[in-house]
């Protein structure tokens, strides 16, 4: 009788123990499981935005108009002495000046009987072959030559022939230049050019007008174009000893 009740108590004990073990394995096994399959899968990293395509990239943006660099120019040159102008170019052309140049002298200022005056108006492109200082210009231009003087001294039998003489010359020409441009602010430059101007039209007179106190003194006029398409035919020497260029 003790015997088969220590029997019963070993199997009791070791089924017990050793079906309890198999059976919490089982159940953690289970679990690991469920576990496993309700994680969350680890994400793909972000990448950086620097990285990823730019939108002016997919869908390009216009692209806006051009902007103009501004400039205004002073000269001291030949053969006019003192001019004032403009000029600008495109930000996408930035090898191309276009300028727009006047001038007006007057000596004396004040005298109307000994003077000489030129006014000049010019329009033209400067062009930088080479992206640096070095610049060729080409130029359409009109140019007006005034003179005045005293021409009372000349006499015959003790009367003045005539008291004054004006020569009027006007000349449309063409002007071919080279020349430099250097920076020395970023708004200042200085620049300087010599070339040539050949005339393509003119036209011109001389006036001769006597003296209206003598009798003999009737006004007398002279047009002697053949002297001023001569003089007018010539070429000319144009230099600008020094150019202002400040930009705006």
């Amino acid at each position: 009788m003790t015997k088969s009740i220590a029997l019963a108590m070993f199997f009791s004990f070791f089924f017990g123990a050793f079906g309890g073990g198999i059976l919490n394995s089982r159940a953690e096994a289970v679990s690991a499981q469920a576990n496993t399959s309700q994680a969350v899968p680890a994400q793909t990293p972000v990448p950086h935005v620097d990285s990823l395509p730019q939108f002016e990239t997919v869908f390009p943006t216009p692209t806006p108009r051009p902007k103009t660099d501004i400039a205004v120019t002073v000269a001291i040159a030949i053969p006019q002495p003192l001019t004032f102008g403009i000029q600008g170019h495109r930000e996408d052309m930035p090898n191309i000046d276009i300028f727009f140049e006047g001038g007006f002298f007057k000596y004396p200022i004040t005298s109307s009987d000994r003077s000489f005056s030129d006014y000049s108006l010019e329009a033209g492109v400067r062009y930088h072959p080479f992206h640096n200082w070095f610049y060729v210009t080409g130029e359409l231009g009109f140019r007006e030559l005034g003179g005045s003087v005293d021409i009372s001294n000349l006499k015959q039998g003790g009367v003045a022939l005539a008291s004054t003489a004006t020569l009027s010359d006007g000349t449309f020409f063409f002007g071919a230049l080279v020349g430099g441009e250097w920076s020395l602010t970023h708004h200042l430059s200085l620049a300087f050019d010599v070339g040539i101007q050949v005339a393509l039209l003119h036209t011109g007179s001389v006036e001769i007008h006597g003296d209206p106190s003598q009798d003999s003194g009737a006004d007398l006029s002279v047009d002697d174009q053949a002297v001023l398409s001569r003089i007018s035919g010539l070429p000319l020497p144009q230099v600008a000893f020094l150019r202002f260029v400040w930009y705006l």
